[in-house]
């Protein structure tokens, strides 16, 4: 018969633990000695079928225990076990710490090119140790150049990002020493999209329906075409233009004499917008007769000078013939 049995909770955090009993027992003899105190059988069960047992009463905190146990079967009880000591420290700390906030979120677009990086994070234990945290930004450890306390870290690059994606880890512990790390990636997207806008026929024009048209082009995340707005004016013809992400084509109504322009407003898919405008004048009215203000003939030339708009003389010399 095998008499071997041990405290599951050898060096145990709890104010309670399990013996192991013997595989082919049927009863047993489990007690435990208070080493700290001198104290012999402060909790003890006997003849009990199970095969594990917890103390009726909780052990105290800091102690020091030896346990013991003999098993029995309907043959009679074996041998005792070789002592089993252990200790007993209820208010340890087993929680790991945890996280929240990521800035910039996880697997999110951003149109910064110095973001801040940071991160909360917090112990329901003994509290964060903030000597031991550590954030890594795209293989580098920047965290001599964050800010640091116990309940986040920050940083802010004082370079630009390059264009695309960055990973930042972040290690912490508690007083405990019970440790944590997270890991995650963002985007960088800093470049504005291109726009370029062209209307035929070219200003100042008598055509009362130019047609504008316009080309969108994004080297990061790409043109959102919802993102696109136009007006002519004051009004908004995106509907009526329907753009695509590459670019647009559109005839006007008829415009009446006058100065038109045209606004496209295209963002892409991390924020960045760029808007560019067309001028068009039409002008399809004649201009005023000249009025002759002035006329002198002499021998060698004549002066004549006038009016053809209502802003503006002019003076002509001309040799006699």
């Amino acid at each position: 018969m095998d008499t071997r049995s041990r405290p599951t909770g050898t060096g145990t955090r709890h104010a309670g633990f399990h013996l192991d009993g013997s595989a082919d027992a049927t009863f047993s003899d489990r007690w435990v000695d208070d080493l700290t105190t001198g104290a012999s059988k402060v909790n003890r069960n006997q003849n009990i079928a199970a095969l594990m047992f917890t103390p009726t009463t909780a052990l105290t905190d800091s102690h020091s225990y030896r346990a013991w146990v003999r098993a029995g079967n309907a043959f009679g009880y074996g041998p005792y076990s070789a002592a089993q000591d252990f200790g007993v420290d209820s208010n340890s700390d087993t929680s790991i710490p945890t996280f929240s906030n990521r800035r910039p979120a996880s697997a999110e677009l951003i149109n910064e090119n110095r973001p801040e990086i940071s991160i909360s994070f917090g112990d329901i234990g003994s509290g964060i140790d903030d000597t031991s945290v550590m954030i890594i930004v795209d293989g580098k450890d920047q965290t001599q150049s964050s800010t640091v306390t116990a309940s986040g870290i920050t940083f802010i690059p004082d370079v630009d990002l390059n264009e695309g994606q960055h990973a930042v880890s972040v290690h912490v512990a508690d007083k405990a020493h019970n440790g944590a790390d997270t890991a995650w990636y963002f985007d960088v997207d800093g470049v504005r999209p291109l726009v370029n806008l062209f209307v035929t026929p070219t200003s100042p024009t008598q055509n009362h329906q130019p047609t504008f048209s316009g080309t969108f082009g994004d080297v990061g995340s790409g043109i959102n075409q919802q993102g696109i707005v136009i007006f002519l004016g004051a009004s908004d013809v995106t509907d009526d233009i329907q753009p695509t992400a590459s670019g647009f084509t559109y005839q006007t109504p008829i415009l009446n004499d006058g100065t038109h322009v045209l606004t496209v407003a295209v963002g892409d898919f991390a924020g960045n917008t760029t808007s560019v405008a067309k001028t068009i004048q039409i002008d399809t009215t004649a201009p005023d007769a000249p009025i002759v203000t002035y006329f002198q003939e002499t021998p060698q030339q004549v002066i004549i000078a006038g009016k053809f708009d209502p802003n503006q003389g002019v003076v002509k010399v001309f040799p006699h013939s």
